[in-house]
């Protein structure tokens, strides 16, 4: 799904109608912008049931097992991520 709005000079942006109803956004709705190294941005509503983002992230490949797991978060916290 792709959408454009405009800012304005108050630096507000208004969600177009589309991305409004996908996300089941209501006024008074938090919003958390995510942006990656590359500068892309992910827009996650964070009011919202946790049960409503899934599918966002796809299944690995193959299960991963509890020591890659615990490996990751062990390098992550190492390499102050």
């Amino acid at each position: 799904m792709s959408a454009t709005a405009s800012i304005t000079p108050q630096w507000q942006v208004t969600i177009p109608p589309e991305i409004r109803e996908r996300l089941r956004l209501i006024p008074g709705a938090r919003l958390q912008f995510l942006v990656s190294p590359e500068g892309v941005l992910t827009i996650v509503p964070v009011t919202k049931d946790v049960r409503v983002l899934k599918g966002i992230v796809p299944r690995p490949p193959q299960p991963i097992s509890l020591e890659d797991m615990n490996a990751a978060i062990e390098t992550m916290g190492r390499d102050g991520l």
